[in-house]
C-alpha cells in the first residue's frame, strides 16, 4: 500500500474470532507469512497475531477490519496504533506514523483522554513543545 513503510497486517487476537489453520492457510496461499515469531526480511509482507502489551495503552473498544464468512478480524484504534508506535519511535515507526495520520485523520486528543485541541493546550503565552513526524 502507498505511503506505507510495512508491508505487515496486524490482527487483533483477543477480539478476533478464526480458525487458526484456515486463516494460516489463506495467509500462506497469497504469499504472507503467517505469525511470524523470527527477524523479518522487510521485503517479506507478513500477518501478525498481536497480544496485549505495547499496542494495549489502556482500554479501548477493538475495531472490526472485516468480516469475510466465519473470519473476523479486529485492529485497536488508530490513536493507540499510533501511541504504541511512538513509544519506539523508529524511523520506520515515524513513517507508519504520517501514514495512518494522513489516511485515518485520527482524533489524537481522544486518545490521551481529551474532549479537543483547546483542553490540552498550555495559555497562550506558554511555551509549547511539538513532536514533529513529518519527513526530514
Amino acid at each position: 500500500m502507498e505511503g506505507r513503510t510495512s508491508a505487515d497486517l496486524d490482527i487483533w487476537k483477543p477480539a478476533s474470532d478464526y480458525d487458526r489453520l484456515e486463516l494460516k492457510t489463506a495467509a500462506e496461499k497469497i504469499g504472507l507469512l503467517f505469525d511470524p515469531k523470527q527477524t523479518l526480511d522487510p521485503k517479506r509482507p507478513y500477518l501478525q497475531l498481536v497480544e496485549p502489551g505495547l499496542t494495549q495503552l489502556g482500554e479501548f473498544e477493538p475495531v472490526l477490519i472485516d468480516r469475510i464468512g466465519r473470519l473476523q478480524l479486529f485492529r485497536p484504534p488508530v490513536e493507540n496504533l499510533i501511541a504504541a508506535k511512538l513509544i519506539r519511535a523508529e524511523p520506520k515507526d515515524l513513517g507508519d506514523i504520517r501514514f495512518l495520520v494522513s489516511r485515518h485523520r485520527p482524533d489524537i486528543c481522544s486518545a490521551c483522554g481529551k474532549s479537543s485541541p483547546d483542553s490540552i493546550h498550555k495559555p497562550a503565552n506558554a511555551p509549547r513543545k511539538t513532536l514533529s513526524i513529518s519527513k526530514s
